[in-house]
């Protein structure tokens, strides 16, 4: 199925980035610092039409962050956030 939305917000209470996907298949989050350097990879995998990715914000400094989206290997979307 076509992806139709893709969101991403900050969730302060429980330290984590939620993206929401309206769309079926393998889904990989990098995140990255704002100067490109590589922080970490997620990996999910969604047979529903609608899922949550929950990324925990634990391990990284406050700063500035950049998420890159891909859907099966295909760049999807990217989203700046703020930890503090």
């Amino acid at each position: 199925m076509a992806l139709k939305t893709i969101a991403a917000m900050v969730d302060d209470q429980k330290n984590c980035l939620d993206i929401i996907i309206d769309t079926t298949g393998n889904l990989i989050v990098k995140i990255l610092t704002v100067h490109g350097k590589f922080i970490k990879t997620i990996k999910e995998s969604f047979e529903e039409e609608e899922g949550v990715v929950s990324v925990s914000l634990n391990d990284l400094s406050s700063g500035n962050y950049v998420a890159n989206v891909f859907k099966d290997n295909s760049f999807l979307s990217s989203f700046h956030f703020n930890k503090n």
